[in-house]
């Protein structure tokens, strides 16, 4: 389960990325709006890419090591970066559910 989960919807935060970022936790991610493709140029370790359709359902995931272009998959509308510790459950899943939480100011 990613419980950190970053919302990269502008250019800038879809080119940023996980770029120059030294690691990526198990629980954290980031989700592209709109954005079919990603690379991870300039990266320093490998991510695990989920590709989603409109409605979020899983079509496929990769591994990707810093690089390296990610795949073109048909029907791909948004997708996930996520640690590749991640990976091995993806199998199992077919939808990706969002829940949003309100962080107190405490």
């Amino acid at each position: 389960m990613i419980l950190d989960l970053k919302i990269a919807g502008t250019f800038w935060t879809r080119l940023k990325g996980l770029m120059f970022e030294d690691r990526l936790e198990r629980e954290q991610g980031v989700l592209f709006i709109n954005c079919s493709r990603v690379h991870t140029f300039f990266m320093k370790f490998d991510i695990c890419v989920i590709y989603l359709d409109k409605k979020f359902n899983i079509i496929s995931h990769e591994i990707l090591k810093p690089g390296r272009l990610g795949s073109k998959v048909k029907g791909t509308k948004h997708l996930i970066e996520t640690s590749v510790e991640m990976a091995p459950y993806i199998n199992h899943m077919t939808k990706v559910t969002l829940i949003m939480e309100e962080v107190g100011n405490d």
